[in-house]
């Protein structure tokens, strides 16, 4: 080993993060919803005033048959959300553009919210599509390296690396 390689240890960490990005990407969704709110009292003086609300953020495929899990906080009162699915691998390769996406806009229904933890579900008319398994919750552990995909701010298929801060 010389001085300029990373060490092997550090090297097989980074080909299985990179191996895994590969396998979780198709499953990797962005979430862009519309809709109106009521205005706060501090907002406005007219009551009853609405505005119009858009929001962003990132899903998971969680169902073959069109099941998707993303943020509660996105979809809230939301009027229309769409998904951005991800593209084929051959559509990917060619479209390498970080503003422009390369995958398909679908309509998707919001099928359930629980506001506590934060988390929604929204259905797609879609079939065949690459969904992720649920882990265990209960086996996370303080201390664990995790992942974390998404497509946060518009950009596609970003991943970051956290720690488990704190497991109950």
């Amino acid at each position: 080993q010389t001085p300029t390689e990373p060490p092997r240890r550090l090297s097989n960490l980074s080909e299985s993060f990179q191996q895994l990005s590969r396998m979780v990407s198709p499953s990797v969704v962005k979430v862009a919803a519309v809709g109106y709110r009521k205005l706060d009292e501090w907002e406005t003086d007219e009551p009853g005033v609405a505005a119009r609300q858009q929001s962003a953020g990132s899903g998971v495929i969680i169902g073959q048959d069109g099941l998707i899990l993303t943020n509660a906080h996105v979809v809230i009162g939301a009027q229309r959300v769409q998904v951005t699915l991800p593209a084929t691998q051959n559509a990917s390769a060619r479209s390498r553009s970080g503003v422009k996406t390369a995958g398909r806009i679908v309509r998707a229904k919001v099928v359930g919210v629980d506001l506590e933890t934060d988390v929604a579900v929204l259905r797609v008319q879609e079939k065949g599509l690459a969904a992720l398994k649920f882990a265990d919750s209960e086996a996370v552990q303080q201390g664990e390296i995790v992942l974390a995909f998404g497509s946060p701010m518009g950009l596609e298929n970003s991943v970051t690396m956290g720690v488990v801060s704190s497991s109950a």
